[in-house]
């Protein structure tokens, strides 16, 4: 259903944000754009979407309310999600194995806890026969350590769209100041130059 003080767009855009906390991609699921249209006009556009101040207010409304649902129905709280993400972000194999009499790798399963499994995605155990001996050979896949080290990143405050907001109004405010004071040289260069012209006894136009 869309908000009566938002464009159905914009009601779309904050749904997705609040869900996924990417503008562009929110930009994008709203229909506002093409798969054509260049990146950094995407960015761009889709930042000027979050900063409407209905859009803005809409958004907060609806992460304010899957918080509270989160955490009244399913106990999802900010820590758990946390504990979670740095499980599979920080998961490093030297946890997962230990070194036989030999000081060749073995998979220990004994050693692992909750938060090791956790970042386990996939788990495999085959049996190997060689003439009258069975074996063991046991393969495991760690789950996406990119994929959480970013979310985690979100959570603590970097964010890359914030970021690359931040950086523009930089690069802008920096443009600018350049810009100024390229007119006040010039207006300076000019008054220097008739200013000389008047001592030499040249007259000068005004």
């Amino acid at each position: 259903m869309t908000h009566s003080k938002l464009t159905p767009k914009q009601e779309a855009f904050a749904q997705h944000y609040a869900l996924h906390g990417s503008a562009t991609a929110a930009f994008r699921a709203a229909g506002y754009t093409t798969r054509s249209a260049k990146p950094e006009t995407v960015h761009r556009r889709a930042i000027e979407v979050m900063q409407n101040l209905k859009v803005a207010a809409r958004i907060e409304e609806l992460q304010l309310r899957v918080k509270e649902r989160a955490e009244h129905v399913f106990d999802i709280t900010a820590d758990r999600i946390l504990q979670e993400l740095a499980a599979i972000g920080f998961a490093n194999l030297q946890d997962f194995f230990t070194l036989d009499a030999k000081g060749q790798p073995e998979f220990s399963v004994k050693r692992l806890g909750r938060h090791h499994w956790a970042a386990i995605g996939e788990l495999t155990v085959d049996e190997i026969q060689t003439g009258n001996r069975i074996s063991k050979r046991t393969r495991f896949k760690l789950l996406d350590k990119k994929g959480a080290l970013v979310e985690l990143a979100k959570h603590i405050g970097i964010d890359g769209d914030k970021q690359k907001h931040h950086d523009d109004m930089i690069q802008n405010a920096a443009d600018q100041l350049i810009a100024g004071v390229d007119q006040f040289a010039a207006r300076l260069e000019g008054k220097l130059r008739g200013d000389e012209a008047s001592a030499d006894g040249t007259p000068t136009t005004h």
